[in-house]
């Protein structure tokens, strides 16, 4: 990294640089190479072996579950090759992508955002979430090529689909990808989880106030651990 860093800086010349989404090892490798670094989100892996939650954490998913359960909701997985051959079930998934699409006033495409439901399905595993009436809600999981190991990758739904969807989606696509021998599964970043104090306070006051004020007041309001 030294090597490298040292030829970009003397090509380039940057007046400030940043690295956003840095796992662990990469974070002290550039404290040793003297960035300051800044901990404003974290990514939740859940081992699969014991993925319902517990306690008072877990209280409103289990009850959101449960609820959705109560209603006739019920999950299903759909195999690739199938969804493929069936010009029903491609329609279906479409169908709501694009509803949940414009249900968004901006709808970020690029990059990380980008969603693209029939793309390497081979690898990926489809999880279906039916009503009495219509299949409500998708999940997809997509491999992660270090260890057997899963991210949760697009949990896209109807609009006013009914209460517990996305728990009960989530939750049934770990217990089904853990029964097949996955060991964990990623649901994604959760940004101003666990902002460190210690680092932000050589920030201007205006980013601490961003990253650091705001999501304390907020964590009243959604629970972000």
């Amino acid at each position: 990294f030294n090597v490298a860093w040292r030829e970009f800086v003397t090509e380039i010349k940057p007046g400030i640089s940043a690295f956003v989404g840095v796992c662990p090892h990469f974070t002290q490798i550039l404290q040793d190479a003297g960035f300051q670094t800044v901990k404003v989100g974290e990514e939740p892996w859940m081992n699969l072996e014991d993925c319902i939650p517990r306690g008072n954490a877990g209280k409103g998913v289990r009850s959101a579950r449960n609820q959705a359960l109560l209603a006739g909701l019920r999950v299903e997985e759909w195999n690739s090759q199938d969804i493929l051959a069936s010009e029903d079930k491609k329609r279906t998934l479409l169908e709501i992508f694009a509803e949940w699409k414009s249900a968004r006033i901006v709808h970020l495409s690029g990059f990380l955002n980008a969603s693209d439901v029939l793309a390497h399905s081979a690898d990926r595993r489809y999880f279906i979430l039916r009503s009495r009436e219509r299949v409500e809600a998708f999940l997809i999981a997509s491999p992660v090529p270090a260890g057997n190991r899963f991210f949760l990758e697009d949990l896209l739904a109807r609009n006013h689909v009914p209460r517990g969807t996305g728990e009960l989606l989530t939750l049934e696509a770990m217990v089904a990808l853990g029964s097949s021998g996955v060991k964990q599964a990623s649901l994604g970043v959760v940004s101003m989880a666990t902002m460190d104090a210690k680092a932000a306070h050589c920030l201007p006051g205006p980013v601490r106030f961003l990253l650091l004020t705001i999501p304390r007041v907020l964590a009243s309001i959604h629970n972000f651990n």
